[in-house]
């Protein structure tokens, strides 16, 4: 059984180190360490869920403030030996309640286009497409939640 919790700044080395190997595992070769670690330590109301197997990390799901309104929904990712038993959803599920509950009354998202499970996904739960945008020549669709309709 799969153990969600959140995790908030500052966050300790250990932990980085667990969700930095996490990353590498999700995503392989993840060119954004640098600007992992940055927002680890720089970004306004940070929260990190986290889901754990006994002491293993095997999910998580990164998110901060953008305005005092607007919450983004950065970074997420489920080791793929534990996908498709719904910890994606339950991970946003809880950070989508914390931020509805600390006062956002949105939340931001972007996908790359050829993610389709993460484009259903947000779909599904009440995102609208509202722009596309390219980074470093990858296509990549951007998302909003009302949380005050939802």
């Amino acid at each position: 059984m799969t153990e969600l919790r959140l995790v908030t700044a500052p966050f300790g080395s250990a932990l980085v180190g667990e969700l930095e190997a996490l990353v590498d595992r999700v995503f392989g070769a993840f060119d954004g360490v640098a600007e992992l670690r940055w927002k680890l330590e720089r970004m306004p109301d940070i929260t990190l869920y986290i889901a754990s197997d006994g002491d293993d990390l095997i999910a998580f799901k990164l998110g901060y403030a953008l305005t005092p309104t607007r919450y983004y929904s950065w970074l997420g990712g489920v080791d793929q030996r534990y996908r498709r038993q719904g910890i994606a959803r339950r991970l946003m599920d809880a950070q989508h309640a914390w931020a509805s509950a600390h006062g956002y009354r949105a939340i931001e998202t972007g996908a790359l286009v050829d993610n389709a499970a993460m484009l259903i996904l947000n779909l599904q739960v009440g995102f609208r497409v509202f722009g596309t945008y390219q980074r470093t020549g990858t296509a990549r669709t951007m998302l909003l939640k009302d949380l005050v309709t939802s």
